[in-house]
């Protein structure tokens, strides 16, 4: 395994990157908030484990041989119980069920007879409530809150592709998995509760049969996602992946032409830019994905400028992690005093996006900028069940009750307020071409294997994957108030340390040793 020191570069080349790094057009708020005493409060309550009362979630009725789970969110949907053995034990648990997903409704601004409408509509959308009933079941109520099963999986399905791009980190040697072997992949994914599949690579479009895998998973009610360069998309493409079921495209986008052509290839400009026009003319949810360097960081308002003139519904900034062979290029890595700085800077345009009511989901992919936006944006609420925080304001944009009525990416849906931590074992996991499965798909910690033990297995006796949860890092990561809304770059410390469980060594607050 390569090690690459993320600290030792702390400062190193600072004075040369400020000439071009950008300045604030506006200041959203120059005093910092105090930590949130719902926070606080959480991160007490934490300590305690509560799983015992809730085991019952995933026992069977004797009698009608179902899982309570089934019983309990078919009662919070209907009001009918067709066990008479079960009434008084559906009642009663039901009523607990009741409070979590009102108050879940009640902060998304959906009516409280609204969201037992749509989950019977919404089959996915089902499953994923069964998921999180059953994962109570299994880990308590704690925060972050944790599924039975991967609510969104990343799935490099190949590691080959037609680029060779500056801050790859693909291992393009990796063998793939022959159809009949992804197809079981897609049945373990089915019966975890997978929610949302994203076919990743490489370049999962040179797989041959992408578009039967994607029709299998789409038949088996999972919502499907493709991350792509864009070069291989046109017209018929689009239509393709329309007519298929896919629903979310990302195409990648790492600067204006020359900027973005110096770290993709020449000529690849256009192509994504078509690519983006072809999926935006098809209605399917298109998203501009950056990967921000000391490269193309200069460019931040362009690019937002960009991905509003192309009217897509979603630009998405990831933070530059120097994993696999990209650690070649840790040079090009934001320094930990800049992602502070840029973060502000995301904070400036989102304001500015929600001043001007203009309808762009802005993400920025670092889970140190919950932390930051938690500081810097004057109302936001803290929603560590699902490691998250988002904007009072933003919210008002964003009609959950639409959206999740009429599928997660059917609708064109303006400004989503979430931003999360640390996604891995809460949120999402990683299966690489050959069935290898990792924590993210930049974070090479090995998880175990499809071929050899089922994902949903995986996902919940990984002893890596319950470090994460318990939240129990070591450092200033462990010490850290913002934890359950931030939790650090898990890959990035087992990059520079080996040890999943160290600190990010990005954070400003590691580095300074600062005990908040």
């Amino acid at each position: 395994m390569v090690k690459t020191s993320l600290k030792a570069r702390e400062y190193q080349t600072l004075e040369i990157e400020n000439q071009v790094f950008p300045k604030r057009i506006q200041d959203t708020n120059t005093k910092t908030n105090s930590i949130k005493l719902d926070l606080l409060i959480w991160n007490f309550l934490n300590k305690f484990n509560f799983s015992k009362f809730f085991h019952l979630f995933n026992k069977m009725c004797p009698s009608c041989g179902r899982k309570f789970s089934e019983i309990f969110i078919d009662y919070y949907i209907t009001k009918q119980i067709s066990c008479k053995k079960c009434k008084y034990k559906t009642i009663f648990s039901t009523f607990l069920i009741s409070f979590v997903l009102n108050a879940v409704s009640r902060s998304l601004n959906i009516p409280k007879k609204r969201f037992p409408e749509i989950l019977r509509e919404n089959e996915p959308l089902k499953r994923l409530a069964l998921s999180y009933i059953e994962g109570i079941g299994m880990f308590g109520i704690k925060t972050p809150t944790v599924p039975i099963g991967p609510p969104v999986v990343f799935w490099s399905v190949t590691h080959r592709c037609n680029l060779n791009c500056t801050h790859c980190y693909v291992d393009q040697d990796v063998k793939e998995m022959p159809y009949n072997e992804a197809c079981n992949v897609i049945d373990q994914l089915s019966e975890a509760k997978n929610f949302i599949l994203i076919f990743f690579g490489g370049e999962a479009l040179l797989r041959e049969d992408i578009f039967d895998l994607m029709r299998y998973a789409t038949d088996k009610n999972i919502n499907v996602a493709l991350a792509s360069n864009g070069t291989l998309i046109n017209a018929e493409i689009a239509k393709k992946l329309k007519d298929i079921g896919v629903g979310y495209v990302q195409v990648s986008i790492d600067g204006l032409k020359d900027i973005h052509e110096q770290i993709r290839g020449k000529g690849t400009f256009e192509k994504a830019i078509s690519a983006i026009k072809h999926c935006l003319d098809e209605g399917l949810y298109t998203c501009i994905g950056t990967t921000i360097t000391n490269l193309n960081v200069h460019q931040i308002y362009e690019l937002v400028d960009l991905a509003k003139s192309l009217k897509v519904q979603k630009f998405e900034i990831v933070d530059f992690v120097p994993s696999g062979k990209a650690s070649l290029q840790a040079h090009i890595t934001l320094t930990p005093l800049q992602i502070e700085k840029f973060s502000v800077i995301v904070c400036d345009i989102w304001q500015k996006l929600i001043e001007d009511g203009y309808p762009l989901t802005l993400s920025y992919k670092n889970p140190i900028f919950g932390r930051i936006l938690s500081e810097r944006f004057p109302k936001v609420i803290i929603a560590p069940f699902f490691k998250s925080i988002f904007s009072k304001e933003a919210l008002s944009y964003f009609n959950f009750s639409e959206r999740l009525q009429s599928g997660v990416f059917s609708k064109q849906s303006p400004f989503s307020p979430f931003i999360t931590g640390c996604e891995c074992g809460v949120f999402t996991m990683h299966i690489k071409a050959n069935g290898e499965v990792t924590p993210c798909p930049l974070n090479a910690a090995s998880l175990g294997n499809v071929k050899n033990h089922h994902i949903q297995k995986i996902w919940l006796e990984s002893p890596i994957l319950n470090q994460y949860r318990s939240l129990k890092f070591e450092g200033q990561c462990g010490k850290c108030n913002y934890k359950s809304i931030c939790g650090g770059c898990r890959a990035k410390a087992f990059i520079s340390t080996g040890n999943s469980m160290t600190s990010d060594p990005t954070c400003m607050l590691e580095i300074r040793n600062i005990k908040i």
